[in-house]
């Protein structure tokens, strides 16, 4: 199975026409817009490589406040206004089955809330096909050492997305049972669904 993420919509679509940093510009014809050009991505990698994506995260890190490479902030009522756009363009396009994830915050129990908005009004609930967010966290050089919480899923599949502690490669056994805990620990006490490293391949 194969997903992707945007890490920073077209400069077009942001306050400060940059890849890196600055905010989502909501309004409608943006909404619209950038809705097509994500359904026609879609569309393209089925047609020209032969991959259906499995599912198409809205903005990875929303929340993440970067200016040193490709990012992009939304709100949770940005989120919850772009879903319906997102979700048409991509019936539009013969790829309705692609699954739209949110909110991918970067930290586990996305602490500003970017999924509620959505996820709380049964029109916009229904268009998400699963809940995702990332796991960094204050020292994480030395990575997580607390139980991660079952956060509410709203009956949707629940992803860890995105996680690893930073300091390149390495191949000690500690690191690898480092890891083989925190999958565990994952797909037990959060009940995720999957569990994503970065980046096992560059």
């Amino acid at each position: 199975r194969v997903w992707s993420a945007p890490w920073s919509p077209a400069v077009q679509f942001k306050s400060n026409n940059n890849v890196n940093g600055g905010s989502f510009v909501g309004n409608a014809a943006n909404y619209q817009a950038y809705a097509n050009q994500l359904a026609g991505y879609v569309v393209n990698m089925k047609n020209q490589y032969g991959v259906n994506l499995y599912a198409l995260s809205v903005q990875n890190e929303p929340d993440a406040d970067v200016t040193t490479y490709e990012s992009c902030n939304w709100t949770a009522q940005q989120i919850h206004d772009f879903i319906p756009y997102l979700s048409s363009a991509l019936i539009a396009s013969n790829v309705g089955s692609t699954k739209i994830m949110l909110p991918e915050s970067q930290n586990w129990t996305d602490p500003q809330g970017l999924r509620l908005t959505t996820m709380n009004d049964p029109a916009t609930a229904s268009l998400v096909g699963i809940i995702a967010n990332h796991n960094y966290v204050a020292d994480n050089a030395n990575g997580d050492q607390s139980t991660p919480a079952a956060i509410n899923s709203y009956g949707k599949a629940l992803w860890e997305t995105e996680v690893a502690k930073l300091s390149g490669n390495d191949s000690n056994i500690g690191d690898g049972l480092y890891w083989a805990g925190r999958a565990h620990l994952f797909l037990t006490a959060a009940q995720v669904n999957a569990f994503h490293y970065w980046w096992l391949c560059a």
